[in-house]
């Protein structure tokens, strides 16, 4: 892979042990990116809050502070889990494409909502389509028919649906 995009031995490793042990892939983009040693240091954006008194207090919280920043470890992410035969190019270009269309379509000022809807989205989410992928893929088995869920590679599958969790994306 090019140097931008090529992960560091330590971050294929570290994605590498979290497949191989049946947990989410997920990384934090406030530490896992392009020239990870160089990300070593944390990335913070700042977000404003509403308190209590009806003031906004602002805030820094832990991630990429803009698209441009996410996409760039995004594309490190992506190169990861491509080598490691995790999911297919197709489904993590249409995600990365997704998360710009929400940050074109919404804009810098929301970057926090749309950064935080993707944190939890690949940590918490990803797990919860898994298993109903799961389930659903036993369902159609068990009816003799064919299912196009690989239970080799989950995270394919998941990467797919991912986007069209209408629910999850207008709550988050």
């Amino acid at each position: 892979p090019h140097m931008d995009v090529e992960p560091l031995a330590d971050q294929l490793s570290a994605v590498k042990q979290l497949l191989e042990s049946d947990a989410v892939p997920y990384v934090d983009f406030a530490v896992f990116g392009a020239y990870g040693l160089r990300m070593a240091r944390k990335l913070v954006f700042v977000a404003f809050a509403l308190a209590p008194n009806g003031e906004w207090l602002r805030r820094e919280l832990p991630g990429p502070p803009d698209f441009d920043t996410w996409w760039r470890s995004w594309r490190v992410f992506k190169t990861t889990l491509l080598l490691l035969e995790a999911v297919a190019t197709e489904r993590l270009d249409n995600y990365g494409e997704f998360i710009r269309d929400l940050d074109v379509r919404y804009g810098a000022e929301c970057w926090f909502l749309i950064y935080q809807a993707d944190c939890r989205l690949r940590l918490e989410h990803f797990e919860r389509i898994r298993r109903r992928l799961e389930t659903q893929h036993a369902a159609v088995i068990a009816s003799g028919q064919i299912s196009s869920f690989r239970a080799a590679a989950p995270w394919d599958s998941v990467c797919q649906v991912a986007i069209q969790e209408k629910d999850f994306w207008g709550r988050e």
